[in-house]
């Protein structure tokens, strides 16, 4: 199962946590926007709907290579019955976040049987 969640939040016992940000585990850097699109949207060169689709399109680019990274959550979803936490700086709150982003693009691969 996959959930979000701010970075500083108490989680559950048992559960996982994968901070997605530039200075993050060497898998969650990965998984993170593009330092310089990241940039550009905080400095307001890219809106929501440009940074959403260059953070998508890196994220589908490596779904369909395969990578490495998103593989390995891949798996976790498919197979771990603990819950992943896909965690950012960003407040929970802020729905303008490319964890939110993620965990979608995740889900449609591997929607809950709850949501099918």
């Amino acid at each position: 199962m996959l959930k979000t969640e701010w970075k500083f939040a108490q989680l559950p016992p048992g559960d996982l946590r994968l901070g997605i940000y530039l200075h993050g585990s060497a898998l969650g850097r990965k998984l993170a926007p593009d330092r310089d699109v990241l940039m550009k949207y905080k400095n307001g060169e890219l809106d929501w709907s440009a940074f959403t689709q260059l953070y998508l399109e890196k994220i589908q680019k490596m779904w369909d290579a395969k990578d490495e990274a998103i593989m390995t959550v891949a798996r976790f979803v498919k197979d771990d019955p603990r819950t992943l936490w896909l965690v950012c700086w960003e407040k929970q709150s802020n729905p303008l976040c490319h964890r939110h982003l993620l965990l979608k693009f995740l889900e449609e691969k591997f929607p809950s049987p709850d949501k099918t």
